[in-house]
């Protein structure tokens, strides 16, 4: 939305092959598969808006286990605290802050910082990021809404959560923390619903991005080491052990979308298995290819739609912050966007429905 002399102004966009930056608030009647039950999760993180009734709450059917992507929106709280999920500076009637939990003579419900990452398993709804607290409860930075209250998981972590994943009954947690359940877990750990436990000797630096395969674990961020061998940016865990992709990127990874046996990555970085990749690149389990001549500024959010990929940051090549790669060429997104929408000069997350509300 863009306010304009005081009066608000939607746009409704049709794109060809719906891929649309993380500013987007999804049209309800979007379809969302779910997984049975211990089945892992495949892929990319679930949009926030597939998941959300129309008061903001989620969707929980008992069968969707995903991690979900909570860029574009922020988490307020209803009367009874349960969480609510509103698109960034929206207001309620009368231009008010949506949150109906929040008395301004008091200090507000809810978490007391940013939440980062959001996750569900069956009819539980995870959150993980900068917090706390969550009313009067000491959570540090990940809790559970199981319809009624809000729990902590143990003793929480020692830092900050930046992304959460899930497979089967396990929740993945990774960020910049040294300890979860108050054992050493450096920036990585897996909750199984009753404890926390270390992956190995976990990386040694922020962990930004996870997406699971099967029974594996790819993380990435701006490590260099996992499990106390060297991984440059990204790193598998099988449930056993870390093995490092190839020679891995020489900058941070931010992002990660699984397509089939091939994993792409996007970030920062300028070379991959130690070839020239501009911001973006895929391992198909062995080696590293490029895709084309990759893209002209870091890359932040990937999402996989078909045979085509698309690619959304500060990247104005082809054309305006969002591309397309089909397998063979780079190509733009309709006419693209231009810094006055792409928040912060960036596009930060991607979502793939029939049918998008861009919020300007």
């Amino acid at each position: 939305m863009t306010r304009l002399r005081g009066e608000m102004f939607a746009t409704r966009w049709r794109l060809p092959s719906c891929a649309a930056a993380a500013l987007l608030t999804l049209l309800p009647t979007t379809w969302v598969p779910t997984a049975q039950a211990g089945e892992p999760n495949f892929g990319p993180s679930v949009p926030i808006g597939e998941l959300l009734e129309p008061d903001g709450t989620l969707k929980l059917d008992g069968g969707v286990n995903a991690s979900v992507d909570l860029t574009g929106y922020r988490m307020i709280t209803g009367a009874g605290g349960e969480p609510r999920f509103a698109a960034d500076g929206a207001r309620g009637p009368g231009g008010c802050d949506p949150d109906q939990a929040w008395d301004g003579r008091f200090s507000p419900v809810g978490p007391d910082s940013r939440v980062a990452a959001v996750a569900v398993v069956a009819s539980d709804i995870y959150i993980g990021g900068w917090f706390e607290y969550i009313n009067d409860s000491r959570v540090n930075g990940i809790a559970r809404w199981d319809g009624n209250s809000w729990s902590a998981l143990g003793s929480g972590v020692d830092g900050r959560i930046s992304a959460l994943a899930v497979s089967g009954a396990d929740l993945y947690a990774g960020g910049s923390f040294t300890t979860a359940g108050g054992l050493p877990a450096s920036h990585i750990a897996k909750w199984n619903g009753a404890a926390w436990s270390a992956l190995g000797a976990g990386v040694d630096a922020k962990v930004l991005a996870l997406a699971v395969s099967g029974t594996e674990l790819y993380t990435a961020g701006s490590f260099t080491n996992a499990g106390d061998s060297p991984a440059s940016h990204i790193a598998k865990w099988n449930g056993t052990v870390w093995s490092a992709l190839g020679s891995g990127a020489n900058d941070s990874i931010t992002a990660l979308a699984v397509s089939g046996t091939d994993l792409y990555v996007g970030g920062s970085f300028t070379t991959a298995g130690g070839t020239a990749a501009n911001h973006v690149a895929k391992w198909d389990g062995t080696a590293w290819s490029t895709l084309g001549a990759g893209t002209s500024g870091s890359v932040s959010a990937l999402v996989v739609d078909g045979s085509d990929l698309y690619a959304g940051g500060s990247a104005q090549y082809p054309r305006g912050f969002v591309a397309k790669w089909d397998g063979n060429a780079w190509s733009a997104v309709g006419a693209g966007m231009n810094s006055s929408v792409a928040t912060c000069n960036a596009v930060w997350s991607l979502c793939v429905p029939p049918e998008v509300w861009l919020r300007l």
